[in-house]
């Protein structure tokens, strides 16, 4: 049990820093949180050295009786079949590892109980369970849910093709699930005969894990410990959350999301990743007052969304979108920023006054964009910055770059090679500000088209 405490305290501390340190960067990727180390936890479980007479062994009822055993590790064991009442006979036994098997007549989740587990891990191993749903030649693989587990926390079912999940209506199966891993699936829930919304989700939980599916609408709500959703790399197009009042972060980064709901239920929401998309406005944004973090990368907005009313935004993030120009109202109140990318838009213009409160702001890149110069002092209120990256834009010199004195000491700005024709630019440039003028610059390309389409059933001519 001390190995689970220790690793959970790993995870939360890395948590932490990699969300919310002012000094990591975050550039494009998506932050990533380390899961709890399943391989280390399992090393001294039980298992690794059990016989099977089979080849293709099948876990019949009660096939060990051992009262102590509190930790089972059958990953790679070519298991096919999975009883019931496999594990009747371990009345301790907490956590099950299964992970990479072949099992083909699983019915231990489907019909099955547990007092006492709490992790089990059924990555990669489920390889039946097909069910003709269609109509056509297609195929479904449904995953039924009857059983009882009172006292599982974490269900790790990666990996395996399930398109559906069902269940008995009104039956909590996980009543105090915490943590759901369903990622690498093919979850859809584009079929009017299955339940769009996910309702089967027990309310314990506070994570939730759908990366890598074919979900099309995610609606969500009345999940009151929830604090962490990940839909990214599916086809979603719309998104509505209610009454999520933990929710500290919501990712759904790669889909086809047009249109989220405000969050407004959710007042603790810090990290919002929407990047890769196809969002044109985010009017309600005003109203999710506890971002830090916000990323809107490669999307359809053509101008800056009202942010101004976030007061603990510190970083920004815009890349390849369609901004034109930045105007005097963008980041009036938005003394907290400290990281702000606008690479691969379109800004031709930069009124003076664009970042006047930016008092805190450290990094600030416009590379990639359609500037000729930018008016004098249009940085003097920039007490903080220390990287300012231009490459990629059309200024022509030095001059250009409207520089002043007014600069904290040791600022670094990035240019184009071509810059060093400029032989007496070193003569030019304010005290403490260094150029870096690299051979190439990093030219990014802007994909607007994510969709995709792994289930393609006409549902309309199914029939019962």
């Amino acid at each position: 049990m001390w190995q689970l405490i220790f690793q959970l305290l790993i995870i939360f501390t890395i948590r932490q820093v990699l969300a919310f340190s002012p000094e990591f960067e975050f550039y494009d990727e998506m932050i990533s949180v380390p899961e709890l180390n399943l391989n280390l936890f399992f090393d001294d479980c039980d298992g690794a050295n059990m016989i099977f007479e089979s080849q293709t062994p099948v876990i019949g009822s009660n096939f060990i009786y051992e009262s102590k055993m509190t930790c089972l590790n059958l990953e790679n064991r070519e298991i096919s079949g999975l009883s019931s009442e496999a594990f009747d006979a371990l009345p301790n036994l907490e956590h099950v590892n299964l992970r990479n098997n072949k099992l083909t007549k699983e019915k231990f989740l489907s019909r099955g109980k547990h007092e006492n587990l709490k992790i089990l891990v059924l990555d990669k191993a489920i390889r039946g369970g097909y069910r003709n749903l269609t109509g056509f030649s297609g195929y479904l693989k449904v995953l039924e849910l009857k059983g009882y587990f009172p006292k599982m926390e974490r269900l790790y079912l990666r990996n395996n093709s399930i398109a559906v999940i069902s269940t008995i209506h009104g039956k909590a199966v996980f009543p105090n699930l915490t943590h759901l891993y369903l990622n690498n699936n093919e979850l859809t829930n584009e079929s009017p005969y299955f339940d769009r919304s996910f309702s089967w989700l027990p309310k314990s939980l506070k994570e939730i894990h759908f990366e890598n599916n074919d979900i099309d609408y995610l609606g969500l709500g009345e999940f009151h410990n929830l604090e962490w959703i990940s839909v990214d790399n599916n086809r979603i197009t719309f998104i509505t959350v209610w009454n999520l009042p933990k929710l500290k972060y919501f990712s759904g980064i790669n889909n086809n999301i047009s249109w989220i709901s405000d969050f407004s239920d959710s007042p603790e929401l810090q990290i919002l990743n929407l990047a890769n998309n196809r969002i044109r406005h985010l009017n309600h944004i005003h109203r999710m007052l506890s971002i830090e973090l916000l990323i809107l990368d490669n999307n359809f907005f053509h101008s800056i969304p009202k942010i101004e009313l976030i007061p603990k935004i510190k970083t920004l993030s815009m890349r390849c979108n369609e901004i034109r120009s930045l105007v005097s109202w963008d980041f009036i109140s938005m003394s907290s920023l400290k990281r702000l990318h606008l690479d691969n838009n379109r800004i031709k213009f930069v009124n003076k006054k664009s970042f006047e409160n930016l008092i805190n702001l450290e990094i600030l890149t416009i590379e990639q964009n359609k500037l000729t110069h930018l008016l004098p002092g249009w940085m003097v209120h920039l007490k903080s910055l220390r990287e300012l990256n231009l490459k990629g834009n059309s200024l022509l010199n030095i001059k250009a770059l409207g520089l002043s004195n007014h600069f904290t000491p040791n600022l670094r700005i990035w240019l184009e090679s071509s810059f060093k024709k400029e032989t007496n630019y070193r003569f030019i440039l304010p005290n403490n500000v260094t150029l870096n003028l690299d051979t190439e610059s990093a030219v990014r390309i802007c994909k607007k088209d994510h969709s995709k389409v792994i289930h393609g059933f006409d549902w309309t001519e199914h029939k019962w």
